[in-house]
């Protein structure tokens, strides 16, 4: 059967804070068993993610029509891929196949809505969720708020369902011993046939939002279909500063090593090989060096 897609465009990504943790102390959670211990996480996690369910679905319903200062829209879409045979991972956001396919899904929306008559218009997409068949024409004999009802009860439940399983995991697979280790590397690189935009010193302007989408998405191809595909994490642009335009970037790989000789090699290659860029990089200025390692104990 065929997998369907439902694609919408986001709001700003929000990163949570690591040094958040619950107000207890170790140790008073001592004196507890450890499958109370669990099922306290457990409720208190899924309480937490409902209500949270509720507010967003809750803010965009009261809101997402009243329009703000720079006219965004927001849009949801969907469509079925008829060659493809759906895969259980594709209900997890976090496994490569969702990821793989929701970055091709999304690389075809940029470049289709970027080589279009609202290239100047388009920010961004993101693949929502990829689920078996079903049209979305069975919705539409629905009342608004029916829908709004079925949305968070069913959000609710997937977040529930999702928090328990992590839980699980964590407790079953937490205390392995197995070490992750993170290499955070520096890059930057000039883009010399482009001309330096004031906005570009504003990291919430649109134009600094869709130039580090397109970079953000090159190196994503560039490093996903390389030799590091399965340690690549993400990549994020720094600042865009003048020089035509310098970029500097972020690469997050769990290459174990200091990897980056190699990693700015596979992107040399993809400047000197690929001539269907949004851009022209100018390969002598390109150079990735090595941040910092970051080392983690699973269980720790």
């Amino acid at each position: 059967m065929g997998a369907a897609i439902r694609a919408m465009q986001p709001t700003r990504e929000v990163k949570c804070c690591p040094g958040l943790r619950l107000g207890h102390t170790s140790a008073q959670m001592a004196h507890l068993k450890p499958w109370v211990t669990v099922i306290i996480i457990i409720a208190v996690l899924a309480i937490v993610l409902v209500i949270a369910a509720i507010i967003v679905i809750l803010v965009l319903v009261v809101f997402v029509n009243k329009g703000d200062n720079y006219n965004i829209h927001y849009y949801n879409g969907a469509f079925k891929i008829s060659n493809m045979t759906y895969k259980e991972n594709y209900n997890k956001p976090n496994s490569i196949d969702f990821r793989k396919l929701a970055y091709q899904i999304e690389s075809l929306l940029a470049t289709t809505y970027q080589n279009s008559e609202f290239g100047k218009q388009y920010i961004r997409s993101q693949v929502i969720n990829l689920r078996l068949g079903h049209t979305s024409a069975q919705m539409a004999h629905l009342k608004p708020w029916v829908t709004v009802i079925i949305i968070i009860a069913v959000l609710a439940i997937v977040l529930v369902i999702a928090a328990i399983i992590v839980i699980l995991v964590l407790v079953v697979f937490v205390n392995k011993g197995t070490t992750i280790i993170f290499n955070y590397y520096n890059g930057a690189f000039k883009i010399s046939n482009m001309t330096y935009k004031e906005n570009y010193n504003k990291p919430n302007s649109i134009d600094f939002r869709k130039l580090a989408y397109q970079i953000e998405s090159l190196l994503a191809t560039t490093y996903q279909n390389s030799e590091f595909g399965k340690q690549y994490i993400r990549s994020q642009v720094i600042n865009l500063s003048p020089g035509s335009v310098v970029a500097r970037f972020l690469l997050v790989l769990n290459t174990g090593v200091n990897e980056s000789a190699n990693i700015q090699e596979t992107f040399q290659q993809k400047i000197q090989a690929n001539s269907t860029m949004p851009f022209d990089i100018d390969p002598k200025s390109l150079h990735i060096t090595v941040k910092h390692r970051r080392t983690k104990e699973r269980g720790k």
